[in-house]
């Protein structure tokens, strides 16, 4: 967290995947990583981990990607 406060983006990515692989299902984790890779104009894989980050997200009152692709 703290390469991510200092901007250092890619040092974040680093760390945040390391821990990933501990924990793949940790929301926050994912949403961290996502805006990494906003950060660092890595569009595809943002998307893929703020998507990850809302289907795991704990609040029940969010749509998750499955009844997002319902509603289209």
């Amino acid at each position: 967290m703290e390469a991510e406060r200092a901007g250092d983006f890619a040092t974040a990515v680093g760390s945040y995947s390391a821990a990933e692989k501990i924990d793949p299902s940790f929301a926050e984790l994912q949403f961290r990583l996502g805006r990494c890779h906003l950060a660092l104009a890595n569009y595809t894989e943002s998307r893929r981990h703020f998507e990850l980050a809302r289907d795991l997200d704990a609040l029940p009152f969010r749509a998750d990607t499955r009844l997002n692709r319902i509603i289209k």
